[in-house]
């Protein structure tokens, strides 16, 4: 019992040690610079682009699993994920808690891991329904 008290606390500090690390980074930046304002422009409207920020912790690892299985089950083929694992890269985003997940340069989840339906929820409003799978 008290050896998984300590892995959960743990777990705890390693994200809260990120975020502030995220935070540290994004305040040295420049606050008036908008780091992805041209990206939405240069994407084709038909593709979405998904980003998982996250250090590389076990809930980062997840939440990234997650996102693909999702993507896999509803079918949804005009979509790519990629990992933001640069803090300077997080910190672009604005002091945001990891594991995040970006759609489109926007953050849409921060600082938790949805349920497998949540994630098909959020999904589907932001990407509209499921495509069917092929057969």
């Amino acid at each position: 019992m008290l050896e998984r008290w300590v892995t959960e606390l743990e777990s705890e500090v390693e994200r809260l040690t990120a975020a502030l690390e995220v935070v540290s980074r994004y305040c040295a930046l420049h606050v008036g610079d908008a780091p992805h304002a041209d990206e939405k422009a240069a994407r084709s409207p038909s593709h979405h682009r998904l980003l998982v920020l996250g250090p590389g912790c076990r809930r980062c690892d997840t939440l990234y699993d997650l996102v693909q299985r999702a993507l896999l089950a509803g079918g949804y083929r005009n979509v790519s994920v990629e990992r933001v694992k640069d803090l300077d890269g997080i910190a672009g985003f604005g002091p945001v808690l990891t594991p995040a997940l970006v759609m489109d340069g926007t953050v849409i989840v921060a600082g938790r891991i949805p349920s497998g339906h949540d994630l098909q929820g959020i999904l589907e409003r932001h990407l509209g329904p499921p495509n069917p799978p092929e057969a």
